[in-house]
């Protein structure tokens, strides 16, 4: 294979009702694979580590197992299963950004070309093509306008999946044709669920890529640390539930000073978190929190584009539009 793509093999695909710690996500490909309900295009994003690649992987074998025991579920057994697993299957490929010649990583144009080959042969007739772009967000202008074509008029039987962080971070013409899937930071428990079950030797089921890398999921993260940035998430979230600008816009004047400055990744950080945690509790009330974890991945967005100024202002009136009753959201 060459360098820019590669198989399935780097994490081993599971069935998504394994993929743990993510049940938003799962609960959106589970239904995007019942029958007529497909889209050709997918944007998988939520920070590094938390399952994103994994979760690529076992859609695509939902979508090809031969013998599926129920909706949106793998036999494991046949063919398609298996070879996935190996990553050998040819209807199923993975392309990341390369560097070199001391580049930066980014994809190339002759990578795009390579994924547009691939794509245009006719696939099996029993079979779904899934093409997974690993860090999309790093295509560079001219490789993202070369693959807006195969997005636009996309072959049929395919499925792209982009994995990135955030939405802001990939190019508004690629996101705009892809049907966005929010992946959120890992509960403690799903984390000691997934030390578990490789420690028992079941890797298989895993859905980290590296459980190292999950922000405030890190074993580095002093724990008084994460409960502080999650009491401060709190309670700016409880101002902007209120609607209460005044006191958010006081926040963000506290924030701007140079001494305070410091706080601001540990707010994003527990920002996320408790978001997140109320998306996975409040899956009846599903938008808002996808809404708002939105809001906090724009801001730290902003955050590193060193637009700090005006990213706590920002993010206040955001999450509280996000986040307060519809009459509330009329008014303002």
């Amino acid at each position: 294979m060459a360098a820019c793509e590669r198989g399935g093999g780097g994490s081993r695909p599971v069935r998504l009702s394994r993929v743990l710690g993510q049940p938003h996500a799962t609960r959106c490909l589970t239904a995007a694979a019942a029958p007529g309900a497909l889209r050709h295009a997918y944007l998988f994003y939520g920070p590094p580590g938390v399952g994103k690649r994994t979760a690529a992987l076992a859609f695509a074998r939902s979508l090809n197992c031969e013998n599926p025991p129920a909706p949106a579920d793998c036999c494991e057994k046949c063919r398609p299963c298996v070879e996935i697993g190996k990553g050998i299957f040819p209807e199923v490929r993975v392309w990341a950004p390369e560097a070199g010649d001391g580049r930066a990583r980014s994809f190339h144009t002759i990578q795009i070309a390579d994924a547009i080959h691939w794509a245009t042969r006719t696939a099996h007739v029993r079979r779904t093509k899934v093409g997974v772009m690993e860090d999309a967000h790093l295509m560079s202008a001219e490789a993202a306008n070369h693959f807006l074509k195969i997005l636009e008029e996309p072959p049929d039987r395919t499925v792209w999946i982009l994995l990135a962080p955030d939405l802001e971070a990939v190019l508004p013409t690629l996101r705009s044709r892809c049907l966005p899937v929010r992946f959120t930071l890992l509960s403690r428990e799903a984390i000691e669920g997934i030390f578990r079950l490789r420690e028992a030797g079941a890797a298989d089921t895993a859905p980290m890529e590296d459980a190292s890398e999950i922000c405030l999921g890190r074993l580095d993260v002093p724990p008084e640390q994460v409960a502080a940035s999650m009491r401060e998430a709190e309670e700016f979230l409880s101002l902007a539930e209120r609607f209460d600008l005044p006191a958010l816009e006081a926040v963000a004047q506290t924030l701007a000073r140079k001494d305070e400055a410091e706080r601001l990744p540990g707010l994003l950080d527990g920002l996320e978190r408790v978001c997140a945690a109320r998306l996975r509790l409040r899956s009846d009330d599903a938008d808002r929190w996808v809404e708002a974890l939105d809001a906090v991945g724009r801001a730290r967005w902003r955050w590193r584009g060193a637009l700090g100024k005006t990213l706590v202002d920002a993010l206040g009136a955001e999450l509280a539009l996000a986040l307060a009753p519809r009459a509330q959201k009329a008014q303002a």
